[in-house]
């Protein structure tokens, strides 16, 4: 597969009518995972590492969780690419070598109108193969928003662990708070390496603390604002209230033990689903992370198995 197309010079626009600018920068066909490349879409720099095998039957994207970045799905991508299937892997902004302030966004809608150009230019780049989504946690709110408000541009998705609603405790002045700031003052932030003191005292936000590799990985999001806090609750409310809305063949995939993620909610919004081809698994042992876990080989050969029956 050959990088042609001069994107510098080409304009797309979704079905919205919103014009969505996409600029690959330089960088090295076909299958570059360390070097990458960047997409203009809108007002942001969106970073991207792709794997592409000599023969594609599928192309997916990835889109990671709350503080990760594209360089944590290399293992999960060479296991796919091994399998036939092409993966690009994208920074949210605000995350990873992506534009934005980090661990800020000032709407929700924003993630979906990246990912709207993201998958775009990959449907030009790729034309004629099926795209599927990929989402953990976060960038599994992210696939369903994306898949209920645009529901013809992917073929499928695998959503792990999608933030629909936290198991972590919040108080409810910590709530209120956030929403208050999040209208007043949604600049404001807090850095989750300083939770370890607050966790003394609210246990359950013990979970939230990053652990030292991602402390030393100068990639990973330690800071969130208020504002992002608010539109990730609303929005993983939002999703699962319309889970009528998402139409996509569906691979769900939840730790039982997960101490961030409610599984209870993910069952729901599986349950509510009105098409046939969709598929729940959930795993003891895991946590959170299922692609990094202890059980992350089982994981990733149920989801690429799973996509590749579908092809």
């Amino acid at each position: 597969m050959a990088f042609a197309m001069d994107v510098n010079q080409e304009r797309m626009t979704s079905e919205t009518g919103v014009e969505q600018r996409a600029r690959p920068l330089s960088f090295r066909p076909p299958r570059c995972w360390s070097q990458g490349g960047r997409l203009r879409v809108g007002d942001a720099d969106i970073f991207f590492r792709f794997l592409l095998p000599p023969v594609q039957r599928l192309i997916l994207i990835i889109i990671h969780g709350a503080g990760q970045h594209s360089g944590q799905f290399v293992e999960f991508a060479r296991a796919c690419a091994a399998a036939g299937l092409g993966v690009y892997a994208i920074d949210l902004r605000g995350f990873g070598l992506s534009s934005g302030r980090r661990g800020h966004v000032d709407s929700f809608r924003q993630y979906l109108c990246d990912l709207d150009g993201v998958v775009a230019w990959v449907r030009q780049v790729h034309e004629g193969l099926p795209v599927y989504l990929v989402g953990h946690s976060l960038g599994g709110t992210v696939a369903i928003r994306y898949a209920q408000e645009y529901p013809d541009r992917v073929q499928g998705a695998v959503l792990s662990a999608p933030a629909l609603r936290l198991r972590v405790r919040i108080p409810r002045a910590i709530r209120h708070l956030a929403g208050v700031m999040a209208r007043f003052a949604p600049g404001f932030g807090i850095r989750l390496d300083a939770w370890p003191r607050l966790a003394r005292w609210l246990p359950d936000l013990g979970h939230c603390v990053p652990g030292a590799g991602e402390r030393r990985d100068r990639l990973c999001t330690m800071e969130y604002t208020a504002r992002w806090l608010v539109e990730l609750l609303q929005n993983g409310a939002q999703a699962l209230e319309r889970a009528l809305d998402f139409r996509l063949p569906a691979l769900l995939l939840c730790g039982e033990d997960d101490p961030l993620v409610d599984p209870l909610a993910i069952r729901q919004f599986f349950d509510g689903l009105p098409v046939r081809d969709k598929r729940y698994e959930s795993f003891t042992g895991v946590g959170h992370r299922l692609f990094h876990g202890e059980k992350k080989r089982h994981v990733m050969e149920r989801a690429i198995a799973w996509m590749r029956e579908r092809v």
